[in-house]
C-alpha cells in the first residue's frame, strides 16, 4: 500500500494545519503489471486553500512502458535575470578586461575541436564573472538596532496579525470586544474579519497570484481554517497568542531589512536597464506588467491530471516543442523542381487552394528577379573567404548592445569590451571553424523561455 511504499507516514486529511490521518486511497486494477517506485502526498499552501484533503502522488514501474527520455544532454539551467556589463562604468570595465585577458589562450588553436571548447569557454567566462561577487567592493554597512521601511510582504503579515488579535479579542471578550458564547456567535463574526483580511492582502499587486495565498498559508492557518473551524478548536488560551508570536518573529527588523533588500535589488536592476537603454523593461517593471518565465514547477495534463517531476516537465515540453517546430509529417515539396517549371507551380499551388490570380502574381514575383545570377555569383565569392579581421571587430563594436544574450549568456555589450586580444583570438577561432565548415554543437542550442498568456490561468501545453 500507500504507507508501506513511503519512506515517512502518510497524512491526507488535515485539520487546518494539524495532519491527522491516511483516509484517501489510489485504487489500481490486479492486472496492472508494474511495482509501486515511490509515494507520496502534496502538501503545499494552493491544495490547502482550497480543502482539507490533500491530493496522493504515486510512482509506478510498468513492464514494457517506453523509458523517460534523458535529459543528459541537456544545457545549465540560465538565469532568470541576465546579467550585462555597464559600458560607461570606466573601472567595472577595466577590472572585466583584466579578468578576460587572463584567461584568453596565448596561442592559436590547432584544430576546430579545440578551437570551439575554448571559444565556448570564453564565451561562457564574462555571465559567470558578472554574477559572482568577484568584481563587487561593497562597503560594510553600519549596524543598525531599529529597521523601518515597507513592502507589500510585510503588510500582508500584519493584516493576518490584525485578524488574529481581532479573533483574540472576541475569544476572551478583551477591549470591549462581544465574547463569542456560542457556535452562531462565532460564525457572524469570524466572517467579516477573515473578509477584511482577504481583501486586504489582494488588494495589493503581486508578481503571481498564487502568492497572496501562499502568505496567507504561511502559519499553517489560513483563511479556509479561520471558516471551518469551531469554537471548541481555537478556544484555549495560548492558541492566537501562539500564531501571533510566529507572525512577530517574521515581523522582525532583520527579516524586515531582507525585505528591503529585494526591494533595493529590484530598484538597482531597474535602474541598471535605465543605463542600458532596455525602456520597455524599466517601463513594465514600474507598471508591475512583468510576465515571469515558466519555471517548469508543474504543468496541468489534458486528461485533467497534474505533472510535477522536473526531468518528467523537462522532456514532455521538449517533446511538444520538438514536434511543434518539425512541422508537418507529410512529404516535403520539392522546391527547387517546382521553380523549374510553371505549370509544376501552378498545380503545387492548386493543390494548396491558392486561386489562380494569386498564382500569376506569385510566379513574376519569385522569378522575374534581375541580375540573380550576378547576386548568386557576388555571394559566392563573398562566401568563399571568411570575413577580415577589421570587419568582424567593426561589426562588433557597432551592433546595438541592449539585445538578449543566447544560451551562453554572452551580449554584445559583453563583446565590446574584451579586450583587442580575446577578440582576435575569437576571431582565430571563427575563421579556423569557417574554413573546414564545422558548426559546434554548442551553437546549435538556444533556450526555449515560454511564457504564459494568461499568468493567472492554469499553464498547460
Amino acid at each position: 500500500g500507500l504507507s508501506q511504499a513511503a519512506p515517512n507516514p502518510l497524512y491526507s486529511y488535515y485539520h487546518g494545519g494539524t495532519p491527522k490521518s491516511l483516509i484517501d486511497h489510489i485504487l489500481l486494477s490486479q492486472g496492472a503489471s508494474g511495482h509501486i517506485t515511490k509515494a507520496g502526498v502534496s502538501t503545499g499552501s494552493f491544495f490547502g486553500s482550497i480543502s482539507d484533503h490533500r491530493p496522493l502522488l504515486l510512482g509506478l514501474s510498468l513492464r514494457g512502458a517506453l523509458p523517460g527520455r534523458s535529459t543528459i544532454h541537456a544545457l545549465q539551467r540560465p538565469p532568470l535575470s541576465s546579467p550585462d556589463i555597464n559600458l560607461a562604468d570606466k573601472s567595472l570595465v577595466a577590472h572585466y578586461q583584466t579578468h578576460m585577458a587572463s584567461i584568453t589562450p596565448t596561442t592559436n588553436p590547432l584544430n576546430s575541436q579545440q578551437a570551439s571548447a575554448t571559444l565556448h569557454s570564453l564565451s561562457l567566462a564574462p555571465s559567470a564573472w558578472l554574477a559572482s561577487d568577484q568584481h563587487r567592493n561593497k562597503p560594510h554597512a553600519p549596524k543598525r538596532k531599529h529597521f523601518d521601511g515597507w513592502s507589500p510582504t510585510a503588510m500582508a503579515y500584519k493584516y493576518n496579525l490584525m485578524a488574529i488579535y481581532d479573533i483574540h479579542s472576541h475569544l476572551r471578550g478583551y477591549h470591549g470586544a462581544r465574547r463569542w458564547s456560542t457556535q452562531n456567535h462565532m460564525n457572524s463574526g469570524i466572517y467579516p474579519i477573515i473578509d477584511l483580511w482577504v481583501s486586504r492582502v489582494k488588494q495589493h499587486a503581486w508578481p503571481h497570484p498564487s502568492i497572496p495565498q501562499t502568505l496567507m498559508d504561511v502559519t499553517g492557518y489560513g483563511p479556509s481554517f479561520w471558516r471551518t473551524c469551531t469554537l471548541e478548536d481555537i478556544s484555549h488560551p495560548s492558541f492566537c497568542p501562539s500564531i501571533a508570536q510566529s507572525l512577530l518573529k517574521r515581523l522582525h527588523g532583520r527579516n524586515r531589512a531582507d525585505l528591503r533588500s529585494k526591494i533595493s535589488e529590484a530598484t538597482a536592476a531597474r535602474e541598471r536597464s535605465r543605463i542600458l537603454g532596455r525602456t520597455g523593461r524599466v517601463i513594465r517593471s514600474i507598471m508591475r506588467e512583468e510576465v515571469d518565465m515558466y519555471n517548469l514547477d508543474y504543468l496541468h495534463l489534458d486528461d485533467g491530471g497534474s505533472l510535477t517531476d522536473h526531468r518528467a516537465l523537462h522532456n514532455l515540453i521538449t517533446t511538444h516543442f520538438t514536434q511543434w517546430y518539425r512541422g508537418p509529417t507529410t512529404p516535403h515539396t520539392n522546391w527547387q523542381t517546382v521553380m523549374q517549371s510553371k505549370a509544376a507551380f501552378v498545380t503545387e499551388c492548386i493543390n494548396k487552394f491558392i486561386p489562380m490570380e494569386l498564382t500569376d502574381l506569385l510566379w513574376e514575383a519569385l522569378t522575374d528577379v534581375p541580375n540573380a545570377q550576378a547576386v548568386k555569383e557576388e555571394l559566392a565569392s563573398i562566401l568563399h573567404h571568411p570575413p577580415p579581421l577589421h570587419e568582424f571587430l567593426a561589426a562588433v563594436r557597432g551592433h546595438k548592445g541592449s539585445t538578449a544574450p543566447g544560451a551562453t549568456g554572452l551580449t554584445y555589450n559583453m563583446l565590446k569590451a574584451w579586450p583587442e586580444a580575446t577578440l582576435t583570438f575569437a576571431y582565430q577561432c571563427l575563421e579556423l571553424l569557417w574554413r573546414e565548415q564545422c558548426t559546434p554543437d554548442w551553437m546549435k542550442w538556444c533556450w526555449l523561455c515560454p511564457k504564459p498568456k494568461d499568468p493567472e490561468a492554469e499553464v498547460t501545453l
